[in-house]
């Protein structure tokens, strides 16, 4: 007999004769969590074994559950784009036009993502309303509260009636101050071309807020990266970097971008744990609160330098005093941190550098 965890849904060579689950949902860090359709496919698929048995069997009782509920999970696409390559394109000066075209045909789908100015890009002359993307055609040819006075004359309204008023990827970065009216890189544009995540969003709306002082910003993008993990009971939007996001993108929220103004993974309670964690010069810390694990750190801690070397590693030049200093404390804080992190591995000593030979010879007895 062998008694297992969920790690048994792993998909791992192990396979027995016969399989009991005993429930659909389990406690991980104190937090009830339910075993997923797929995980218990995989686990009820370790019965019989390969080469023993024809058949395995699933065993059951009242309260356990049936090979009926386990079921294969269907991919689909994440929704949120790899932006990042498209925005790196447009900051070297390539045409928007030019590099969506090439751009959709690396998303490797049989139905082609709108990226949402396929169908306006086809006029020449500039339309009555001025809009360059397919989605703001469509949303505005649809507001009843404030219409637009031109949209019932234009010519081109029954097509703009036909347009998707769905958000699409370009129509994004034009609401959020990514691009411009004219679709051209602003620059929030060009520094978001340097991040690989959302988080970019709440780095820019710290810098945006002329006040905010920069050595408490470097440690407070740590809640970008922090999710649920660190706030405990207080309010997973707190802090001066949530205000600052929320006043800059108006709570706005979009599919693996924003979620009411804010970037998707922040949280509070991170940027206690960096400061804390800088005061000890990175000294491993105990004796946190009961929901926080030294993983849980040292994840965040590794994220959040993540962020800081993206920001180091910047080569766009904006012509913006603020992004230039905390470029340059996010480069003094890497260099600070190599310095008072984990010591060097010990030298190797002469007799474990000797060539080990690995021949294998037979013994005479």
């Amino acid at each position: 007999m062998v008694v297992a965890t969920l790690g048994l849904s792993a998909g791992i060579n192990f396979s027995l004769r016969s399989v009991l689950v005993t429930a659909t949902s389990f406690t991980a860090g104190g937090f009830p969590r339910e075993v997923s359709p797929s995980d218990l496919l995989q686990m009820f698929g370790r019965a019989g074994r390969r080469g023993l048995d024809e058949q395995g069997y699933v065993l059951v009782s009242e309260r356990t559950p049936r090979l009926g509920q386990a079921r294969a999970g269907h991919l689909r696409r994440c929704a949120p784009l790899p932006w990042r390559p498209f925005l790196q394109e447009l900051a070297n000066g390539g045409r928007i036009e030019e590099v969506s075209a090439a751009f959709q045909k690396k998303l490797f789908t049989i139905e082609s993502i709108p990226l949402g100015i396929e169908s306006t890009q086809k006029f020449a002359e500039p339309l009555p309303c001025g809009l360059k993307t397919d989605a703001g055609r469509a949303r505005l040819v649809r507001r009843e509260k404030d219409p637009a006075p031109f949209c019932f004359t234009c010519v081109h309204r029954p097509e703009c009636l036909q347009l998707d008023p769905k958000p699409t990827l370009i129509w994004l970065w034009n609401r959020v101050g990514i691009l411009d009216k004219q679709l051209q890189l602003t620059r929030r544009g060009r520094i978001m071309a340097c991040f690989s995540g959302p988080e970019g969003l709440g780095v820019l709306a710290g810098l945006e807020d002329e006040k905010y002082p920069l050595p408490d910003l470097m440690e407070d993008i740590a809640n970008l990266v922090a999710g649920d993990r660190f706030c405990g009971t207080e309010p997973r939007w707190g802090g001066r970097l949530a205000q600052a996001c929320q006043k800059t993108f108006k709570r706005f929220t979009s599919d693996g971008f924003l979620v009411d103004g804010m970037p998707v993974n922040y949280g509070s309670g991170g940027a206690e744990i960096v400061r804390l964690l800088r005061t000890k010069k990175y000294v491993p810390m105990e004796g946190l609160q009961e929901h926080v694990h030294r993983g849980d750190v040292d994840r965040l801690l590794i994220e959040w330098k993540s962020l800081l070397r993206q920001v180091a590693g910047a080569d766009t030049n904006p012509a913006w005093p603020r992004w230039t200093e905390f470029q340059s404390l996010c480069r003094l804080e890497l260099t600070q941190y190599e310095r008072d992190s984990l010591p060097g591995l010990p030298v190797i000593p002469a007799e474990q550098q000797k060539p080990i030979s690995h021949r294998l010879s037979m013994a005479s007895y």
